[in-house]
């Protein structure tokens, strides 16, 4: 799978030129199709089904009926090669609708994690306001988008919670999916950021989707279905907390909602402090929404900053 992104770009760009130049000289036959192209890409992918293994034993995905698992090894490539996103350097694997390809702009992939940071307590599970906590995303922005601007990149603004916060306290999970506006103006790009955390005995298994607002309801679906699914073993599950020997986390219910820890200094972005204790999103969930807002804008044949 080495060079996917290269050979699906060269293999197109054939296709380009090849159709080009019979259309020069009245042939039409034996032109590979863009479709072909990417089956045979998409080929170079072996999916799992069934009980999954993940992080060396330290949990079990159960692949709900309708999905497949792309490993860790695979998924990497995927993430590095053909989305260009080379800060993420560790995953657990990915899973994707049954249907749904790697290649397809409409595709779902929940791209799983994990970061040791301890325990997450469940102390203010009754404080989480959506209401609350929006107005100090949109706060935090401000500055945030002060910084992007100074950096000559688009702003990005939280407008709403598509799929509102859920924490289910008997299982540890907690689940949300936040509408995100890339750019402003004409150029502006909407977004549907989706996030799950299972909360573990060392740290927490996260699971991230960016995708289209459109998707709101195949995602929030996909979401509950994956938090049913996956497990930490034995041992490494919420109640094996061991008080005198076990890191109580830094992290809140309401951090992990609004993406920084709660201590964090107001002008420090987001990114810095999930990456100083934990990276609890995937590199950064700003990173990946752009990302996929350029390949959009891209293939749409808008324009893209640089």
């Amino acid at each position: 799978m080495r060079g996917l992104f290269l050979i699906l770009s060269a293999a197109l760009l054939h296709i380009t030129l090849c159709a080009q130049g019979h259309e020069e000289h009245g042939h039409e036959d034996s032109i590979p199709s863009e479709a072909e192209v990417r089956r045979q890409v998409e080929a170079l992918f072996t999916y799992q089904h069934g009980e999954v293994w993940l992080g060396n034993g330290m949990a079990v995905l159960e692949v709900p009926a309708g999905h497949k698992f792309l490993d860790a090894t695979q998924s990497l490539r995927v993430i590095h090669e053909l989305w260009g996103n080379t800060a993420v350097d560790a995953v657990l694997g990915m899973l994707l609708p049954e249907g749904d390809s790697l290649l397809a702009d409409d595709a779902l992939a929940i791209v799983l994690q994990y970061e040791p940071v301890g325990r997450v307590s469940l102390s203010g599970a009754d404080d989480l306001d959506p209401e609350v906590l929006l107005a100090r995303i949109q706060e935090r922005e401000l500055d945030d988008n002060a910084r992007l601007a100074e950096q000559g990149q688009e702003p990005a603004f939280t407008m709403g919670w598509p799929l509102p916060p859920v924490l289910d306290e008997a299982r540890h999970t907690l689940h949300w999916g936040k509408h995100l506006q890339v750019g402003e103006g004409e150029e502006a790009g909407d977004l549907l950021i989706a996030d799950a955390r299972l909360l573990g005995r060392h740290g927490v298994l996260i699971a991230n989707a960016v995708t289209s607002l459109d998707d709101a309801d195949r995602v929030g679906k996909a979401f509950v279905d994956l938090l049913r699914a996956l497990r930490f073993a034995p041992g490494q599950d919420y109640a094996s907390f061991e008080e005198e020997i076990d890191l109580v986390s830094p992290w809140t219910l309401n951090g992990l909602l609004l993406g920084r820890l709660e201590e964090q200094r107001p002008e420090e972005p987001f990114w810095n402090g999930t990456r100083r204790t934990g990276a609890l999103l995937i590199g950064s969930l700003l990173m990946l929404a752009w990302l996929w807002f350029r390949q959009r804008k891209a293939s749409a044949g808008g324009s893209v900053v640089p």
